[in-house]
């Protein structure tokens, strides 16, 4: 009787686990970079993507939300009311990715530190918060099998 009662928690924990791990893999983005993995060897790799051809037509500009915005900043700069982003900022391990249309239709895609990097010193400060055509090719590295893509330039 004891096991029977075990059973359906121990399943749900399953669920629960396999949902929380496929969350980011799902991701077109992510699936899309995934594809260049598969031809690196241990080398470097780089990727380019463009935002329109991942996520659809429908979107006309992106941006890059970093850790440490706050809100307000996030809101005033994107012309949001309602972001996700907390009062104060994101916490140093999560990023996100921000899609408008041209009627303001809004996607906010998290994306945790550890499985893309949007964020990198050399974009963090300048590029972060400034909407871009969705047209713009994106680049991509990834240092080594199974570690993390981080955009390396965009706006191209």
């Amino acid at each position: 009787m004891r096991h029977t009662k075990t059973f359906p928690v121990a399943a749900l924990t399953t669920v629960a686990a396999l949902a929380l791990v496929s969350c980011g893999a799902n991701d077109p983005l992510l699936a899309h970079l995934k594809t260049f993995e598969s031809n690196i060897a241990g080398e470097p790799a780089d990727a380019t993507a463009i935002l329109r051809d991942i996520y659809g037509p429908e979107w006309a500009e992106f941006a890059t939300v970093c850790p440490y915005s706050p809100q307000h900043a996030v809101d005033d700069a994107l012309g949001t009311e309602d972001s996700p982003i907390p009062d104060n900022g994101l916490s140093e391990d999560e990023n996100y990715l921000y899609l408008a249309s041209d009627d303001r239709n809004e996607k906010w895609i998290r994306f945790a530190r550890s499985e893309m990097d949007l964020c990198n010193p050399t974009n963090s400060s300048s590029q972060s918060l400034t909407l871009e055509p969705i047209s713009a090719t994106l680049d991509f590295t990834l240092i080594q099998p199974d570690s993390i893509w981080t955009l390396t330039d965009f706006g191209n």
